[in-house]
């Protein structure tokens, strides 16, 4: 606050609800459409659940990841000795990203951020469930 005032308290928090949204959209609707469509495949409620989960926990990262790895870019930006800082926002964090490394770099550390999100992921859906089920 001393340095850079109030407003860069909330530096990122736009990329972060950004990310938020993707990563619940990229979850739940394929956590119920996997747990149809592998009714007839795996007919034990909780294990096709819990695979249900680790699919979905897959795709929400995937999906995710790049928003994240943006996030965290701008809420480390510094600026250069004019004052200027590196990006914009978001969409031009991501497009620096990759005409500057590539459009793989915008999934760099998917290994590590799937196995932070994943059991997270996998226990939020699977106690969802059971208490979707029991309460309704």
């Amino acid at each position: 606050v001393k340095e850079q005032g109030v407003k860069e308290l909330w530096r990122g928090a736009l990329p972060s609800i950004c990310r938020a949204c993707i990563i619940n959209l990229a979850l739940l609707a394929p956590f119920e459409e996997f747990k149809q469509r592998l009714k007839n495949v795996i007919p034990n409620v909780q294990s096709r659940t819990i695979v249900s989960s680790l699919l979905a926990s897959f795709i929400g990262s995937f999906a995710s990841l790049p928003l994240d790895n943006s996030k965290t870019k701008l809420q480390k930006m510094k600026p250069d000795a004019n004052g200027k800082l590196p990006y914009a926002g978001i969409v031009d964090c991501m497009f620096k990203t990759i005409s500057n490394e590539g459009f793989a770099k915008l999934w760099v550390g998917f290994p590590t951020y799937y196995i932070r999100i994943g059991p997270h992921v996998i226990i939020t859906l699977v106690l969802n469930d059971y208490l979707r089920s029991k309460l309704i």
